[in-house]
C-alpha cells in the first residue's frame, strides 16, 4: 500500500474519530452520565484544554489506522467491527481505571460508559478503515 493512502486512511480517520467522540461524548454522554457523576472530582469553571484532545486523537487515530490496515488481511466489515470495539473498549477501559487508581472517587460507572462508548465509536472507524481499503483508496 503507498504511502498516501495511508494519509488518507489517517486523515479519514482522525476527521471521524473528532466528530464521532464530539457528539457521543459531548453531547449524548456527557451531560447525561459522565459529567454529574464527576461533580466535586471535576471542576465546573475548569476550562478544556483542547490542544492535548487534539494530540491525543491524533495519535490514537494513526495508532489505530495503521493497526487497522495491517489486521485488514482479507477480513470482512463484521472482524473490522469486533476489532475495533475491542481496541477502542480496551483502550479507554486501561483510561478509565488509570482515572480510577489516580482519583480514587473517580466513579465506575464513567469508566465503563466512557469505554462502552469508545468501544462503538471505534466500531465504526473499523468499519471505516476496511470501507476505505475496499474503495482502493487505499491502494
Amino acid at each position: 500500500m503507498k504511502a498516501l493512502a495511508k494519509v488518507k486512511i489517517g486523515i479519514s480517520v482522525f476527521v471521524a474519530m473528532f466528530l464521532l467522540n464530539l457528539v457521543v461524548h459531548g453531547f449524548i454522554i456527557g451531560p447525561t452520565i459522565t459529567r454529574p457523576r464527576l461533580v466535586g472530582i471535576a471542576r465546573p469553571e475548569d476550562q478544556l484544554n483542547f490542544l492535548p484532545m487534539l494530540l491525543d486523537y491524533l495519535l490514537l487515530s494513526i495508532g489505530f489506522s495503521y493497526l487497522g490496515v495491517l489486521f485488514d488481511k482479507n477480513k470482512t466489515y463484521k472482524e473490522m467491527a469486533v476489532f475495533g470495539f475491542l481496541t477502542g473498549f480496551l483502550v479507554f477501559l486501561h483510561f478509565g481505571l488509570s482515572a480510577m487508581f489516580i482519583l480514587p472517587r473517580w466513579p465506575l460507572m464513567v469508566a465503563i460508559t466512557d469505554s462502552v462508548a469508545t468501544g462503538f465509536v471505534w466500531m465504526i472507524l473499523g468499519i471505516l478503515i476496511h470501507y476505505l481499503k475496499l474503495r482502493k483508496l487505499a491502494s
